[in-house]
């Protein structure tokens, strides 16, 4: 394709606030732009990294109030057209970033991924087209968001692991989409096998507001 017809301005429609932008086929094809200006400036960049059990974790985004709504409706309000909104223009950075690894998502409880139609983790990662294995399951309908900052912790004991699904993959990317205790993080981390290389990526979080709470 000519350099002349990538530049080509064409019409397409913000997937968030449905209004038109003119947009070149670098913008949809190569940098999968699927926002307006004015939504991509309401996800707070922070591309922070920090550590977790000695662990190398990077975050996308800061869990900002525009944030959380647009994760509820993807989430609760089965808004399933959204999962292309979280990574949008950072999907060609981030499959650069972790070329070689494996997608390990976080588990969500069964039932509600069977409620929702889909687990909401792994339909934004996919976006990546990388290799995933569901190695972790939930084995309780255990909602962080209802328990208190200590009472997260108990989270590790509804996660449990199938350690053979592993075979042959040694650099494991964990993925989530939101963390603030990081409860889920660490207890994925710490059922791992100890001579995995392992990485953790996050769309939002917190974080830095309490990052002494992580280690």
């Amino acid at each position: 394709m000519s350099l002349a017809r990538l530049s080509q301005v064409i019409m397409a429609r913000c997937l968030l606030c449905d209004c038109v932008m003119d947009l070149t086929l670098i913008n949809l094809l190569i940098q999968k732009q699927k926002l307006c200006s004015h939504c991509l400036n309401n996800f707070e960049i922070i591309k922070a990294n920090i550590k977790v059990d000695d662990i190398q974790v990077h975050i996308l985004y800061s869990y900002n109030d525009f944030f959380r709504e647009i994760l509820y409706q993807y989430k609760v309000n089965y808004d399933y057209a959204l999962k292309d909104c979280f990574l949008n223009t950072h999907i060609n950075e981030l499959k650069r970033k972790y070329r070689g690894f494996v997608l390990i998502p976080a588990p969500s409880y069964y039932e509600a991924d069977e409620k929702r139609g889909f687990n909401h983790v792994e339909e934004i990662f996919k976006n990546l087209n990388m290799r995933i294995i569901k190695c972790f399951k939930k084995t309780k309908d255990f909602k962080q968001t209802e328990q208190s900052y200590e009472g997260r912790k108990d989270i590790q004991k509804c996660i449990k692991i199938d350690k053979s699904m592993l075979k042959g993959a040694n650099k494991l990317l964990l993925v989530d989409d939101v963390a603030t205790s990081f409860s889920t993080i660490k207890s994925m981390i710490r059922l791992l096998p100890p001579d995995k290389q392992i990485k953790v990526l996050i769309i939002a979080s917190n974080c830095l507001k309490r990052s002494n709470d992580l280690q």
